[in-house]
């Protein structure tokens, strides 16, 4: 796809030029964990502290709900390991497996906390729409809380002790968009204050990378707790950091470290189980030699999966068969798809596209869609325009999915067509690259990787700039202090261009497009 370049060519410095671009103040980038707002200011706090420190004190058994992804896991981990740094021993976990469980609070989990004789359920990284199996668990005689991330209509609201959750339209805390893991970290920061207790560095660390592996944006307090990670790396310890960071390549600089926090939740991401176990929080969570069987484990079906994702250019390239720009929706029928894979694979597709893409699936005898979306386009607003025809969908502006029965595809194909139509116009307009820095190939230098260091985490609404570079010639050698083999590929023959490249999350730089400078760029 030819996109257009969009670049303003003026003397400010590069970092004054990316920072302009992106409309953002130099101050914010200074911020650090004393600048968080008061975590009180999340409606309903301080009554779910309370009635978790009741617990605590009175030895009654609490399970900790979580979702199968790495946000999820690390969510669970964080308050599942401050409960145990408290010295109590009466708290459980359940993860489902989204390969045999649908979304949200199910049966299965309800009968679990039945069986063991639960008196205190608190959900992490979900449970804001599963307001129907609340009430069942209400129903028992059974205490809830709902720690949560994800947009809910107001009107469904669950009915329990708490529900904190910053897209409440009554909470006060300030920043909206925390990942799930930010959401339980909070309310760990705010318990550890009320008993005086620690908060272990480790914290942040499992935060920065449940939140890097949900692509919640990288703005505000997200940025500021993975900030804080890579600012802080010496001062982090912990069994599980420790033993990951002994079997990987030396960490030496900041780049290094996105690189662990993106292995980290590529590695989590595995170990899904029945029963409510999963491997990867069992690898966070246990030591000595179960900690080495569960890693064994995770590790093995990483390299699995990793091996599936080297497929997904074929099922891509098959995909974009004939497609006319109307909206793609890929029905995976012939099950050529792994399910854990069909995000991965439109997140692929959108890169390529620059447009929403929907890739559905069937699973049991309902159809599961996974949705990403480029900039302009919303694919939670576009579930909620077709919600007529779903059973539920949830998620975030650019990454949401839903569940559906069969017999309303059609219905929900004839929503969809009419919202992408309404949007179509927007989409194009945001099919270009907006470069955030223009520069001569000249003025390449080691100072310019100090102010891209700066901007470090790069992440949504803090995405990885892109830079105009004019004049560039085959062989240049200032380039060559940031990037070599991909950039020759890439210009082949040909001798003077202007390139428009993306600085990566481990400091290289990748071509997006070349044009031949004597062309307009404009």
């Amino acid at each position: 796809m030819q996109l257009r370049w969009l670049y303003e060519e003026n003397n400010k410095g590069f970092l004054e030029q990316i920072i302009d671009t992106r409309k953002m103040d130099y101050e914010d980038y200074k911020l650090k964990l004393e600048d968080l707002p008061n975590e009180e200011l999340f409606a309903d706090m301080e009554v779910g502290a309370k009635r978790i420190i009741d617990a605590l004190y009175n030895n009654e058994k609490i399970v900790i709900f979580g979702h199968d992804d790495p946000d999820g896991v690390t969510a669970t981990y964080v308050l599942f390991d401050f409960l145990t740094s408290c010295g109590f021993q009466n708290h459980y976990y359940y993860i489902p497996n989204r390969m045999t469980d649908h979304h949200g609070i199910q049966d299965n989990f309800i009968d679990y906390i039945k069986e063991i004789k639960a008196n205190l359920v608190i959900t992490v990284d979900n449970g804001v729409s599963s307001y129907e199996k609340i009430d069942e668990i209400n129903a028992l005689g059974i205490d809830l809380i709902v720690t949560d991330h994800h947009m809910f209509e107001k009107e469904n609201m669950p009915k329990t002790i708490a529900v904190i959750n910053p897209k409440r339209e009554d909470c006060n805390y300030p920043y909206k968009m925390l990942a799930g893991v930010g959401v339980s970290l909070m309310l760990v920061r705010y318990l550890a204050r009320l008993l005086n207790k620690e908060v272990k560095n480790s914290y942040y660390f499992w935060t920065a990378v449940g939140s890097i592996a949900d692509r919640v944006p990288m703005t505000g307090i997200n940025w500021i707790l993975v900030r804080h990670v890579l600012d802080n790396w010496n001062d982090i310890s912990g069994s599980t950091f420790d033993y990951l960071t002994s079997v990987c390549s030396p960490i030496r600089n900041n780049y290094d470290k996105m690189n662990f926090i993106n292995y980290s939740y590529r590695l989590i991401a595995n170990g899904r189980d029945d029963g409510g176990i999963h491997h990867g929080l069992r690898f966070l969570i246990y030591e000595g030699r179960d900690k080495f069987d569960n890693f064994g484990i995770i590790q093995t079906e990483k390299k699995a999966m990793e091996k599936n994702i080297q497929e997904i250019g074929f099922y891509i390239d098959k995909i974009l068969d004939g497609y006319q720009g109307d909206g793609l929706i890929y029905y995976d029928q012939e099950n050529e798809i792994t399910y854990p894979l069909i995000g991965t694979c439109a997140t692929f597709i959108v890169n390529k596209i620059l447009e929403p893409v929907l890739i559905l699936k069937k699973k049991d005898d309902l159809i599961f869609c996974e949705g990403r979306s480029s900039d302009g386009f919303s694919v939670l607003d576009a579930f909620k325009y077709c919600e007529e025809s779903l059973i539920q969908y949830g998620g975030h502006v650019k990454a949401a999915g839903f569940t559906m029965h069969p017999d309303n595809l059609d219905r929900f194909k004839e929503l969809y067509a009419e919202y992408f139509a309404s949007q179509s116009e927007t989409i194009r307009e945001n099919q270009f690259l907006q470069a955030n820095a223009s520069l001569d190939i000249s003025e390449f230098s080691y100072e310019l990787k100090k102010d891209l260091d700066f901007l470090l985490p790069f992440g949504q609404e803090n995405p990885e700039p892109m830079i105009f570079v004019k004049n560039y010639q085959q062989g240049e050698k200032n380039i060559k202090l940031f990037m070599e083999s991909n950039l020759r590929k890439s210009l082949k023959q040909h001798n003077i261009y202007d390139l428009m490249l993306q600085v990566t999350n481990n400091g290289q730089l990748k071509v997006i497009d070349i044009r031949e400078s004597n062309e307009s760029c404009n």
